[in-house]
């Protein structure tokens, strides 16, 4: 792939990026939020996270499934998801270093 290849499609990627982002921001103006929506709402993020860490704890190596056991232990330990994120990332990396995956 050339270097004008590789920059086109970064643009094409930040542009639908934006617009999805956008096309959303837009959309939620005209719907009104109520509880039900709200409540909606809240729970997609978690529905999306499950539809992206299921498959990956099913399918994944060992690092992988070590490191989403980490997430789940730093989560309930300091209910801090930034620190549970580095260390799953942390402990994933850990995992594979010995492996040379």
């Amino acid at each position: 792939m050339s270097d004008a290849s590789t920059i086109l499609v970064i643009v094409a990627l930040a542009a639908v990026t934006y617009l999805t982002r956008a096309g959303g921001l837009l959309i939620m103006s005209v719907v009104p939020v109520t509880p039900r929506t709200e409540a909606f709402l809240d729970s997609l993020s978690s529905s999306v996270m499950v539809a992206i860490v299921v498959p990956a704890l099913l399918t994944g190596d060992t690092g992988t499934v070590i490191g989403i056991v980490a997430v789940v232990v730093a989560t309930v330990t300091t209910k801090n998801m930034l620190i549970a994120m580095t260390a799953g990332v942390a402990v994933a990396a850990l995992t594979r270093l010995p492996l040379g995956v």
